[in-house]
């Protein structure tokens, strides 16, 4: 017998589907409006991939659920897709759409990846769905400065069977001026390795690292395809 998540448990489920997938993209002060948009433009365009739409309808159900939302400090998470289940290409085109059409926020605070997986985590609670794999999938930039521990948070979602993946932006990439990235590197080496050691955990979690502009399109389609298809770096 399949062992259910135990997440699933603490609710009432009701629409089965093959991954409950919770997208976090960083949107704090240290992220350029410009890259907040970007990042949308780019996750939108993914979904309009073929083999991004094959791998979500070649699923035992053909359905997986998709929420979006954009962090900062510990008490500021904005919703911009809510929860939604695709398993046509009608409704792929429709989450694509609404990511790239929804207005762009202003939370540009402190960046409180803790605070983002308490948000994800309680969305997962609230919500309708049933599936055998939950994955958290946090795009950003900087360090947890911000919030409880990010490594106790992260290890309290794995305990219930949530996987977190992340995505690593290198200052260049967001156009950071000064010290900022010179300065965390020092202190606990660079983004992509932060991320390794305090954030991701779960079956087959992982890192991908954006180091170039050009990189976002292909590293986000690349990470959704892994995540969804549940496949090995």
């Amino acid at each position: 017998m399949v062992q259910l998540p135990n997440i699933a448990s603490a609710r009432s489920q009701n629409v089965s589907v093959d991954l409950q997938l919770v997208l976090a993209v960083d949107s704090s002060g240290s992220v350029p409006i410009s890259a907040v948009a970007a990042q949308r433009e780019a996750f939108a365009d993914a979904f309009l991939n073929k083999r991004l739409q094959d791998a979500i309808l070649t699923g035992p159900i053909h359905k997986i659920a998709i929420i979006y939302f954009e962090f900062s400090d510990q008490s500021q998470q904005q919703v911009v897709v809510p929860w939604m289940s695709i398993s046509n290409a009608n409704e792929i085109k429709a989450f694509s759409t609404k990511l790239k059409n929804s207005r762009l926020g202003f939370l540009r605070g402190d960046t409180s990846i803790s605070g983002a997986m308490k948000f994800a985590q309680n969305t997962l609670l609230d919500n309708n769905y049933l599936s055998y794999r939950t994955v958290l999938d946090i795009t950003g930039n900087g360090r947890n400065n911000n919030g409880p521990n990010v490594k106790n948070v992260s290890d309290s979602l794995v305990s219930e069977n949530i996987t977190i993946n992340a995505l690593s932006i290198n200052s260049k990439v967001t156009d950071q001026k000064g010290p900022y990235n010179y300065l965390f590197s020092r202190y606990d080496g660079p983004i992509d390795k932060y991320y390794e050691n305090q954030v991701i955990g779960g079956p087959r979690s992982f890192v991908l690292s954006i180091d170039e502009k050009e990189d976002y399109v292909d590293a986000i389609l690349r990470k959704l395809i892994m995540e969804i298809a549940f496949l090995d770096q």
